[in-house]
């Protein structure tokens, strides 16, 4: 029998070394040929022998590792259906379908059992994959709700990476296609190496120190942290640099004594 992919969104994972276990948990399973887990999307991507292992045993299998698959299920009512062959034909042509986890069609009732992952399939894909081998659903549970849930997951998942990616001061870039998020590149300027000797210096003469930056805020504090900087201000045009600078030199530092550095040296590597 051919290989079957599919994909699973997890729950739990908390760092990298999590993503690691559950791959080795899932590629050491008998019919599985590979299996790789992404961390930052929580996703796992598993290609199988369906004759040798179900999918839905490949989800019993994250869940002995302690983590969680996000799985709902929704029923159909299949009309035109009038032999066991048609039931076979449906369920394989659903299993195919991204997100689908398992499908199992009642010959004698015509109902369709389907469990699938939200936040890859959608009920209207499931439908339309259902009409375009030929037969169609009598009854069709509501669909907005979960279509919107699908979405703010997805939404508030982008926004855990970005948000995840700037605490450690890197500009993230999201990777989709077909409108479908498929990864993320975080990018970050490297920190002079001499930047926290000169930092250090300045402080041990009583000179306070401040960056002023075009990065969001997120990412300038976690730059300024890095080399112990006083005062940061962030999201900073260039035509306000100079307003920015002429603040700085006015104002103290609240709370401290000191001087301010007016010395303009770069932190990070150009």
């Amino acid at each position: 029998m051919t290989e079957t992919t599919v994909t699973f969104k997890i729950l739990g994972m908390t760092c990298t070394m999590c993503a690691l276990t559950i791959e080795k948990q899932l590629s050491n399973l008998e019919g599985v040929t590979h299996a790789t887990v992404n961390f930052a999307l929580a996703w796992a991507t598993v290609t199988y022998k369906p004759d040798k292992i179900a999918s839905k045993q490949l989800a019993q299998a994250i869940r002995d590792s302690g983590y969680d698959v996000d799985i709902e299920r929704t029923e159909f009512d299949i009309t035109g259906i009038i032999c066991v062959a048609c039931t076979t034909a449906i369920e394989n042509t659903l299993k195919e379908v991204p997100g689908v986890i398992d499908a199992s069609i009642n010959p004698v009732t015509a109902k369709a059992v389907i469990d699938y992952d939200p936040s890859i399939a959608t009920i209207n894909t499931i439908i339309q994959t259902i009409q375009n081998t030929g037969y169609d659903v009598s009854e069709v549970p509501p669909v907005e709700a979960k279509a919107a849930r699908v979405d703010r997951e997805r939404t508030l998942r982008e926004q855990e990476i970005i948000g995840y990616r700037n605490q450690l001061g890197k500009t993230v870039m999201l990777l989709a296609v077909n409108n479908v998020l498929e990864g993320a590149i975080a990018l970050a300027d490297t920190v002079r190496e001499e930047a926290s000797g000169v930092i250090t210096e300045l402080r041990d003469m009583e000179i306070k120190t401040a960056m002023i930056t075009g990065d969001n805020q997120m990412t300038a504090n976690a730059t300024a942290r890095q080399v112990k900087i006083d005062k940061v201000f962030s999201e900073v045009l260039p035509q306000d640099k100079s307003r920015s600078e002429a603040i700085t030199r006015r104002r103290p530092h609240s709370g401290h004594g000191g001087r301010w550095n007016e010395r303009r040296p770069s932190v990070n590597s150009s």
